[in-house]
Protein backbone atom coordinates (compact mmCIF):
# COMPACT_ATOMS: atom_id res chain seq x y z
CA UNK A 1 0.00 0.00 0.00
CA UNK A 2 1.23 3.36 -0.66
CA UNK A 3 2.35 6.24 1.80
CA UNK A 4 -0.38 8.54 0.96
CA UNK A 5 -3.35 5.86 1.08
CA UNK A 6 -1.81 4.49 4.91
CA UNK A 7 -1.27 8.51 6.19
CA UNK A 8 -5.07 8.99 5.02
CA UNK A 9 -6.28 5.31 6.77
CA UNK A 10 -4.16 6.95 9.82
CA UNK A 11 -5.77 10.14 10.01
CA UNK A 12 -9.69 8.40 9.71
CA UNK A 13 -8.71 6.71 12.66
CA UNK A 14 -7.12 9.73 14.75
CA UNK A 15 -10.13 11.62 13.56
CA UNK A 16 -12.59 8.87 14.52
CA UNK A 17 -10.85 8.62 17.44
CA UNK A 18 -11.17 12.21 18.41
CA UNK A 19 -15.26 12.27 17.21
CA UNK A 20 -18.20 11.87 20.01
CA UNK A 21 -19.59 8.57 19.94
CA UNK A 22 -22.87 9.55 19.90
CA UNK A 23 -21.79 11.16 16.27
CA UNK A 24 -20.85 7.84 14.84
CA UNK A 25 -24.40 7.17 13.93
CA UNK A 26 -25.51 10.20 12.72
CA UNK A 27 -22.16 10.35 10.30
CA UNK A 28 -22.96 6.89 9.12
CA UNK A 29 -26.45 7.57 8.15
CA UNK A 30 -25.18 10.74 6.33
CA UNK A 31 -22.39 8.98 4.49
CA UNK A 32 -25.03 6.63 2.97
CA UNK A 33 -27.43 9.27 2.13
CA UNK A 34 -24.63 10.70 0.32
CA UNK A 35 -23.88 7.71 -1.27
CA UNK A 36 -27.25 6.85 -2.35
CA UNK A 37 -27.50 10.43 -3.63
CA UNK A 38 -24.09 10.50 -5.80
CA UNK A 39 -22.69 13.22 -3.73
CA UNK A 40 -19.97 11.07 -2.88
CA UNK A 41 -18.15 7.58 -3.42
CA UNK A 42 -16.12 4.93 -1.47
CA UNK A 43 -12.79 4.84 -2.32
CA UNK A 44 -11.32 2.66 0.25
CA UNK A 45 -12.87 0.64 2.93
CA UNK A 46 -10.78 -1.08 6.30
CA UNK A 47 -10.93 -2.19 9.22
CA UNK A 48 -9.02 -1.77 12.22
CA UNK A 49 -9.08 -2.57 15.99
CA UNK A 50 -12.52 -4.19 15.30
CA UNK A 51 -14.13 -1.41 13.70
CA UNK A 52 -15.21 -0.72 9.82
CA UNK A 53 -14.08 2.85 8.33
CA UNK A 54 -14.85 3.90 4.89
CA UNK A 55 -13.04 6.56 3.24
CA UNK A 56 -15.41 8.62 0.94
CA UNK A 57 -14.29 11.49 -1.77
CA UNK A 58 -16.85 14.30 -1.67
CA UNK A 59 -18.34 15.12 -5.81
CA UNK A 60 -17.98 18.88 -7.06
CA UNK A 61 -20.68 20.88 -6.04
CA UNK A 62 -23.33 20.57 -8.00
CA UNK A 63 -22.10 17.57 -10.11
CA UNK A 64 -23.66 14.45 -9.17
CA UNK A 65 -21.51 10.78 -9.19
CA UNK A 66 -22.99 8.97 -12.13
CA UNK A 67 -22.58 5.64 -9.91
CA UNK A 68 -25.43 6.89 -8.03
CA UNK A 69 -28.43 4.38 -7.25
CA UNK A 70 -31.79 5.32 -8.82
CA UNK A 71 -34.92 4.50 -7.04
CA UNK A 72 -35.38 1.02 -8.49
CA UNK A 73 -32.00 -0.22 -7.50
CA UNK A 74 -31.44 0.77 -4.32
CA UNK A 75 -35.01 -0.97 -3.59
CA UNK A 76 -33.90 -3.86 -5.42
CA UNK A 77 -30.65 -3.82 -3.15
CA UNK A 78 -32.37 -3.67 -0.02
CA UNK A 79 -34.11 -6.83 -1.08
CA UNK A 80 -30.95 -8.71 -2.36
CA UNK A 81 -28.72 -7.40 0.90
CA UNK A 82 -31.70 -9.54 3.40
CA UNK A 83 -31.25 -12.37 1.01
CA UNK A 84 -33.98 -12.70 -1.53
CA UNK A 85 -33.26 -14.31 -4.76
CA UNK A 86 -34.02 -12.65 -7.79
CA UNK A 87 -37.27 -14.20 -8.37
CA UNK A 88 -38.85 -13.05 -4.97
CA UNK A 89 -38.00 -9.92 -5.23
CA UNK A 90 -39.27 -9.44 -9.09
CA UNK A 91 -42.50 -10.56 -6.90
CA UNK A 92 -42.34 -7.92 -4.34
CA UNK A 93 -41.78 -4.98 -6.95
CA UNK A 94 -43.46 -6.03 -9.77
CA UNK A 95 -40.84 -7.06 -12.04
CA UNK A 96 -39.33 -9.48 -14.29
CA UNK A 97 -36.67 -11.47 -12.99
CA UNK A 98 -34.34 -10.53 -15.60
CA UNK A 99 -34.95 -6.72 -14.95
CA UNK A 100 -34.14 -7.69 -11.34
CA UNK A 101 -30.46 -9.56 -12.74
CA UNK A 102 -30.13 -6.02 -14.79
CA UNK A 103 -30.80 -3.55 -12.14
CA UNK A 104 -28.60 -5.49 -9.37
CA UNK A 105 -25.87 -5.96 -11.78
CA UNK A 106 -26.36 -2.05 -12.35
CA UNK A 107 -26.39 -1.05 -8.69
CA UNK A 108 -22.95 -3.61 -8.14
CA UNK A 109 -21.31 -2.02 -11.05
CA UNK A 110 -21.99 1.72 -9.48
CA UNK A 111 -20.76 0.50 -6.35
CA UNK A 112 -17.65 -0.77 -7.35
CA UNK A 113 -18.90 -4.11 -6.23
CA UNK A 114 -18.48 -7.83 -7.94
CA UNK A 115 -21.22 -9.99 -6.11
CA UNK A 116 -23.92 -10.27 -4.04
CA UNK A 117 -21.97 -11.37 -0.96
CA UNK A 118 -19.42 -8.31 -1.20
CA UNK A 119 -23.17 -6.01 -1.47
CA UNK A 120 -24.30 -7.50 1.82
CA UNK A 121 -20.80 -6.97 3.70
CA UNK A 122 -20.85 -3.56 2.56
CA UNK A 123 -24.21 -2.32 3.34
CA UNK A 124 -24.73 -4.52 6.12
CA UNK A 125 -21.66 -3.15 7.76
CA UNK A 126 -22.14 0.65 7.12
CA UNK A 127 -26.09 0.41 8.04
CA UNK A 128 -25.07 -0.97 11.49
CA UNK A 129 -22.84 2.18 12.05
CA UNK A 130 -25.81 3.97 11.07
CA UNK A 131 -28.45 2.38 13.92
CA UNK A 132 -30.31 1.54 10.92
CA UNK A 133 -31.84 -1.12 8.85
CA UNK A 134 -29.68 -1.85 5.49
CA UNK A 135 -32.60 -0.93 3.56
CA UNK A 136 -33.74 2.04 5.28
CA UNK A 137 -30.20 3.79 4.45
CA UNK A 138 -30.64 2.99 1.10
CA UNK A 139 -34.15 4.32 0.56
CA UNK A 140 -33.91 7.35 2.12
CA UNK A 141 -33.22 10.91 0.78
CA UNK A 142 -34.17 12.00 -2.31
CA UNK A 143 -35.42 9.63 -5.14
CA UNK A 144 -33.65 9.54 -8.55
Amino acid sequence: MGRSKDQLRQSAVRIDRAADARDHSRRASEAWLAIRQGDCFIVDRFERESRAYFLLVLCASGVGDPRALTKREADVVSHAIRGENHKLIAYRLGLSRSWVTKLLGSALRKLGLRSQAQLVLQLSTLARLADTTPSSALTSGASR
